[in-house]
């Protein structure tokens, strides 16, 4: 299976030339976050210029 073939989801900010905060990938539909979860963490991070932290791998 192909890394793009499993549902994901990816926040990532425009004006930081595309800075990814959060990438979020699961495979089984139990684990995946729901947007309503998401959204006043997001609010929270847009509301204090939060900044994107740590490193991928």
């Amino acid at each position: 299976m192909l890394e793009t073939d499993v549902p994901a989801s990816a926040l990532a900010s425009p004006l930081l030339s595309g800075t990814v905060f959060a990438r979020w990938q699961q495979s089984v539909p139990f684990a995946r976050p729901k947007i309503e979860d998401l959204l006043p963490g997001l609010a929270r991070v847009i509301e204090n210029d939060y900044p994107a932290r740590g490193t991928a791998t």
